[in-house]
């Protein structure tokens, strides 16, 4: 994991997994290799691990560590470099990709680049001073000094990861509550929904029951409606339709004579000479023109009405209305209701019209020779005498009129049996019927608590759902994390502060005027990111020695959207403190931000610390997960030191290249 810290140190620290390793390496080198260390012979630059391969054969030849090639014993460490990996240069600077052992007595061992050896600079990482050996340069050996101030460093880590790790132990334990009160909720709670499902389904079947007689009875009731109101439409359909057919005749015979009114008036208007400025004329256009915004497509309708396109389609229509309203009652009283309203209206225009032209035919200047207006002045008169020829006598208008109350009557009197039917076949008078076998009320109130059955059932199944999700839910080892859920964070930082809640949400708030900005949701625990250059700025992966446990990092996504960019999100990374506490925030790109944070939950389990207490003053070994400290003055550049006690830590540096430096990374926000 690529660690961001500041490289002008005066105490530099180097954080190494040393993972068992002894005070003494030569005391691995007999145990693991079965030899005493004493019986070889010293090799400078070379780790007790590796003293054995560098021994000479005897043919006097060393074989290069990565089997390349075999040369001659004594050149190695001739200051000429002869192996493509560098192994036969331990001890000096000729191979830039060598590694060179300092032995650090009294303090810890530490590998460098061999081409660090001889430079003129005592190497901080060499407190004993051995990188200098073929130099004037004389640099003291420091490493009792240097390793008094690792003690210190050691003794306040250990003190904090104590002190977190109890803090930790607490978490599991009361998360190892929440989690059995949620079993535990979680058996009731399916024990009740058991329960209120059997209850749900006995009211879903009750209901089910009762609606099914409800719909027979309605079905019974409407089969019973519809033969009564049947009986009194068929009996009166023959007056109702012979009604229909006599307003049908009336309608027709008013419409035309509208219509030929309208083209009388239409032709005054387009035709009229306008140079004479007759005023009645004028007067005549401008009423005729006030009816026709009154009655949209009055002229269109009367323009169109006496086409043969028009009549024959006239025709078809009204020969398919009379089929239609002569079989049905229903189709024929809407009819009736149509005529009645068109009728009325004709009446009404062609009272303006007559009107309009009654007084066009008085007002206009007769001694004007404006043939437009005499012509359907003329016509005027001849259709007012072809109407009234056609008019019929008194005797017959009044049959006529008898004829058409009487049917009109006896449509009344239908309407009126049919209303009655109606009421007495309505909903409620059905439910209210002493002989009804479904009683309304009952199925009212099984409806109710049906409804209300339903919505504690599902009020029951969001919870056990809540409750299995946060059971199941990856909340770090030993379910540590449930105990913080919900619990919050902040810390000011300046511009922004910055809140982050365990296990649900993250905000930024602009201290200048509190406005808040969401950063995300939670989302998980591990992830990976890179950075811009390509590098792995965190690795988050369950697993490996080198590698940050996945309740190492939180991730919290879908935050507001950053304008010209992603949804904001931010990455918060733990490492063991004694409270939980933010560190730091950086946005290493846009709207994407990353928290260091300082929380128990990153410290060793209590059970790990006390193993490693026993296992190092059993063995006489350094404890496990303690950090190496160098001391040394302050430095413009970053320290490439391997610290290890795997054997094949130097083996596997050598032909490599030299390991990355820390990076440096300008925190957006830090803490000083």
């Amino acid at each position: 994991m690529t660690i961001f810290v500041n490289s002008k140190l005066t105490l530099t620290l180097t954080l190494i997994a040393l993972s068992g390793l002894n005070t003494s390496l030569y005391c691995l080198a007999q145990q693991d290799l079965g030899v005493n260390a004493k019986q070889l012979s010293y090799v400078r630059g070379v780790s007790p691990e590796l003293l054995r391969k560098y021994q000479p054969n005897e043919n006097q030849t060393f074989s290069c560590l990565d089997g390349s090639k075999v040369i001659k014993y004594e050149r190695v460490n001739d200051d000429y470099c002869d192996c493509p990996d560098g192994s036969d240069e331990p001890g000096t600077s000729a191979c830039n990709n060598s590694k060179f052992y300092c032995e650090n007595k009294g303090h810890i061992p530490s590998i460098i680049d061999s081409i660090r050896v001889n430079d003129g600079i005592c190497d901080e990482a060499c407190c004993d001073g051995s990188d200098e050996w073929g130099t004037s340069t004389e640099c003291p050996n420091t490493c009792e000094a240097v390793n008094r101030e690792y003690r210190k460093v050691v003794e306040e880590r250990q003190r904090i990861e104590l002190a977190g790790a109890k803090l930790k132990q607490e978490y599991i334990e009361t998360a190892r509550k929440l989690l059995q009160e949620n079993t535990e909720k979680l058996s009731a709670k399916e024990k009740e929904l058991a329960k209120k499902t059997k209850e749900f389904e006995e009211l879903e079947k009750k209901k089910d029951d009762l609606e099914n007689k409800e719909r027979e009875l309605r079905e019974k009731k409407n089969a019973e409606k519809e033969s009564k109101l049947n009986q009194v439409k068929s009996k009166v359909l023959s007056d109702v339709f012979k009604l229909r057919t006599r307003l049908s005749q009336n309608e027709n015979d008013s419409k035309q004579y509208l219509y030929k009114l309208v083209n009388l008036v239409h032709q005054v208007k387009v035709g009229h000479n306008a140079e004479y400025d007759d005023k009645a004329v004028t007067m005549a256009i401008e009423a005729y023109d006030q009816l026709s915004q009154n009655r949209y497509n009055l002229e269109n309708d009367a323009l169109r009405a006496f086409s043969e396109e028009e009549l024959a389609e006239q025709n078809g229509n009204e020969e398919n209305d009379l089929k239609r309203d002569e079989e049905s009652y229903d189709s024929c009283t809407s009819t009736i209701l149509l005529l009645d309203n068109n009728i009325k209206q004709n009446s009404e225009d062609i009272s303006e019209l007559e009107k309009i032209l009654n007084e066009l035919k008085q007002g206009y200047n007769k001694n004007y020779h404006d043939s437009a207006v005499k012509g359907a002045v003329q016509e005027y008169e001849t259709l007012l005498q072809e109407r009234a020829s056609r008019e019929p006598t008194e005797e017959q208008k009044k049959a006529r009129d008898e004829q058409s109350a009487q049917w009109r009557e006896t449509l009344e009197s239908a309407k009126k049996d049919i209303e009655e039917i109606e009421t007495e076949f309505s909903e409620n008078s059905a439910n209210n019927d002493s002989d009804s076998e479904l009683d309304g009320m009952e199925l009212s109130s099984v409806r109710d608590d049906y409804y209300k059955s339903r919505g504690e059932k599902s009020t029951i199944e969001n919870e056990i759902e809540k409750l299995k999700k946060d059971i199941d839910a990856n909340t770090g080892p030993d379910h540590m994390l449930l105990a913080l859920k919900g619990q919050c964070m902040s810390k000011d930082l300046g511009q922004y502060t910055y809140e982050i809640c365990w296990l649900e949400n993250a905000v930024q708030i602009e201290n200048r005027d509190n406005s808040r900005q969401n950063l995300g949701s939670f989302a998980g625990l591990g992830a990976a990111t890179t950075s811009s250059d390509g590098d792995d700025t965190t690795r988050i992966e369950d697993g490996g020695d080198d590698l940050a446990p996945a309740h190492f990092v939180h991730r919290y996504e879908n935050g507001a959207y950053c304008w010209n960019g992603p949804h904001r999100s931010i990455m918060m990374v733990l490492e063991c403190g004694e409270i939980n506490e933010i560190m730091s925030v950086i946005e290493p790109t846009k709207c994407e931000y990353q928290a260091k944070v300082k929380s128990p939950v990153a410290c060793p389990n209590l059970e790990t610390l006390e193993n490693q207490k026993h296992s190092s003053h059993h063995d006489g070994e350094q404890p496990k997960g303690t950090t190496a400290v160098s001391v040394g003055v302050e430095s413009e550049k970053e320290s490439d030191v391997i610290v290890g006690s795997d054997q094949k830590k130097q083996e596997e540096h050598q032909g490599s290249e030299p390991p990355s430096e820390i990076n440096e990374e300008k925190p957006v926000h830090d803490e000083l």
